[in-house]
């Protein structure tokens, strides 16, 4: 009979929690492979799911839960000075109801840091996994590392502009775009995206057909990690998860392989050209290819393209 009401008590399946919650982070810990093998099973489609409700509410759950807490606690010690008025007995029946529940969100907390997070930590690294060596360096080696940095950044440097002062000068000089780039660039600054894309609208297919070039460029770039290895392999991991892996064959999934794989490309010194925006190559890679993604899945005109 005592069984029998332990079962009907909801405090124990709370608690039953924290013994599963151990056992995945025990199982996640010295069982080899399993981290892994959950992360891209049960936890894959237990955080798509929860995700995309979490997703939609306007507010952190962490910080909702703390908030919840401090008021719980205000409660429980509000009833309890009021139990304190009525009896001994009262009071410490309470006390112990109030235990049981502090202890159930306890148990209920540490399932959900196991299931949600805590195995995490003891699945592969990303330099395993993509198979990058990754060795104990001396203070010299590091030391020659950052000084070749610095290096390249002084001489990719020399190509800014500055003023008589040394100040950088990011803005185009009127020498360069006819004494016109300074007033289009502050007239573009003062007018919003309705008003962007009304100007657009009133532009032909002909004379916006030279982004198509950059459609070439960029997804030309973005295609040469495929036969060239490039980079650490950042994008060919993203690549091979991608057909059938972690992500999905979808379209963000299929952007962000191609950014990856162009922007990879480029920084290892790729040399096929690509179309920059505002002046940096890489802005020109997030701008450009995202659209032409979307663009192609979704099977719009070539006008509408560009």
């Amino acid at each position: 009979m005592k069984f029998k009401s332990v079962l009907k008590s909801p405090y124990f399946y709370f608690i039953m929690l924290l013994p599963l919650g151990l056992l995945l982070l025990a199982a996640a810990k010295f069982v080899p492979g399993f981290a892994d093998f959950y992360y891209k099973t049960l936890y894959r489609y237990l955080g798509g799911f929860f995700g995309s409700i979490t997703g939609i509410l306007p507010f952190s759950l962490m910080e909702a839960g703390i908030a919840s807490i401090v008021i719980l606690a205000v409660i429980w010690i509000r009833k309890l000075v009021l139990k304190s008025e009525e009896s001994k007995e009262a009071v410490l029946k309470y006390f112990k109801t109030v235990l049981m529940k502090i202890l159930s969100i306890v148990c209920a907390v540490v399932f959900l840091f196991s299931a949600f997070c805590g195995t995490n930590y003891h699945r592969k690294g990303f330099a395993e996994e993509i198979g990058l060596e990754v060795k104990k360096s001396s203070v010299d080696e590091l030391y020659e590392l950052c000084s070749f940095l610095l290096e390249e950044a002084v001489a990719s440097g020399e190509n800014l502009l500055h003023n008589e002062n040394g100040e950088t000068v990011f803005e185009s000089s009127p020498e360069k775009t006819g004494g016109q780039g300074t007033d289009i660039v502050d007239e573009l600054k003062n007018m919003d995206i309705a008003d962007i894309r009304a100007l657009v609208d009133t532009c032909s297919e002909a004379e916006l057909d030279f982004m198509m070039d950059g459609v070439k460029m960029n997804e030309a770039l973005a295609a040469y990690s495929i036969q060239t290895p490039t980079g650490v392999g950042i994008a060919a991991s993203f690549r091979k998860e991608s057909d059938g892996g972690i992500l999905t064959n979808n379209l963000l999934s299929r952007i962000i392989v191609k950014v990856s794989s162009a922007a990879e490309s480029r920084l290892d010194g790729c040399p096929l050209a690509t179309m920059s925006s505002s002046g940096a190559g890489t802005k020109g890679l997030v701008v450009i290819l995202p659209v032409i993604e979307a663009a192609n899945t979704i099977g719009v005109s070539g006008e509408k393209t560009v």
